[in-house]
């Protein structure tokens, strides 16, 4: 029965231990959670409002990720881009 206490204590004091440490990567998941959250709305930001003209002459916008977005560029508003004359690109937009 000695042993079995003991090893009830010793099994208590590991849940405890491991109680703690899973409360303490909760609150690291919160905190990445929000990190990633104020993150995508900076990205959404972007993808909402910025546009991409490459110095190739077509008088087309991209998104970032558009394959056609390569070579040197300018970045411009939505407005702005329109502004100047440019278009949507029929690809990423």
């Amino acid at each position: 029965n000695i042993v079995q206490l003991v090893n009830t204590n010793e099994l208590n004091e590991d849940i405890e231990y491991y109680k703690q440490k899973s409360s303490e990567q909760q609150t690291k998941i919160l905190s990445l959670n929000k990190e990633v959250k104020e993150k995508n709305t900076k990205i959404n930001f972007f993808d909402e409002h910025v546009v991409f003209v490459v110095n190739n002459g077509t008088r087309v916008y991209h998104k970032y990720d558009c394959y056609k977005f390569t070579g040197s560029y300018w970045a411009y508003n939505i407005e702005a881009a329109k502004g100047k004359g440019y278009s949507p690109c029929s690809i990423c937009h």
